[in-house]
């Protein structure tokens, strides 16, 4: 005899509330975790199909900032937004997430798992501590400064002023800083401290000056701009450019 959870993933519109709200719930921490617009049109996709809702009464419209589904059939219809309020890259949360999906499709976890599940991986701490991703980010702009042809010194420079950079960016995220303003202030500040290692070195350095804020270039949302475009996601694309 079926359960109660087994009927419900069985039938399309069975407490359709909770299920779209898990689906723009896993939509939204991709969009915000790094995903680009086709790889959270597929996660979406399977998370429907593992709730019983057929794919071709379930429609998505993805923007950067804003996720609209719509269920519906001949009697019903069903429509619901979310806005993706902050943005970042996690690559852990999209793996796990991506994970998730194929095992309650496996497993046929009932809603009340998946969303137990979804929270655990939403309040999992990061693989790296920031001191240490903000070390990765000087080391990598010292590494530009030298490939530019900059000197030993000049490397250090750099990645102790990236180093601080990063912090400053991280200060200003945690304020909710608009996210221009942050990038126009962790230019300014960066900068600045390059140009203030003239007088610990008697002369301007000009490679470290270049180089310290390099680690502000959004390399994964450019990435994820062109797959966008590829993908016939032309708003989402342009925003993210």
């Amino acid at each position: 005899m079926e359960t109660k959870d087994e009927k419900v993933l069985k039938e399309p519109f069975a407490e359709i509330g909770t299920k779209m709200h898990l689906l723009l719930h896993t939509g939204q921490m991709l969009m915000e975790n790094g995903a680009d617009s086709d790889r959270t049109v597929r996660n979406m996709m399977r998370t429907a199909a593992y709730m019983g809702i057929p794919k071709d009464r379930i429609h998505q419209h993805v923007m950067y900032t804003t996720l609209m589904l719509n269920v519906n059939d001949e009697q019903h219809s069903y429509t619901e937004f979310r806005k993706c309020t902050t943005h970042g890259i996690n690559m852990t949360t999209l793996t796990a997430i991506s994970k998730l999906t194929w095992r309650a499709l496996e497993k046929n976890y009932s809603l009340h798992e998946f969303e137990r599940h979804l929270l655990h991986i939403k309040n999992k701490p990061r693989n790296y501590p920031v001191w240490l991703t903000a070390f990765g980010a000087g080391a990598a702009c010292g590494g530009f400064c030298k490939l530019f042809g900059g000197s030993w010194l000049d490397f250090v420079l750099t990645a102790v002023c990236a180093f601080l950079g990063f912090y400053v960016r991280r200060l200003c995220a945690s304020y909710a800083f608009n996210t221009y303003a942050v990038i126009a202030i962790t230019s300014f500040a960066t900068t600045m401290f390059a140009w203030a290692t003239q007088f610990l070195t008697g002369s301007m350095n000009w490679y470290p000056l270049i180089s310290c804020t390099l680690f502000l270039v959004p390399g994964i949302p450019l990435i994820n701009a062109v797959d966008d475009f590829l993908n016939n996601f032309i708003v989402s694309g342009m925003t993210r450019a």
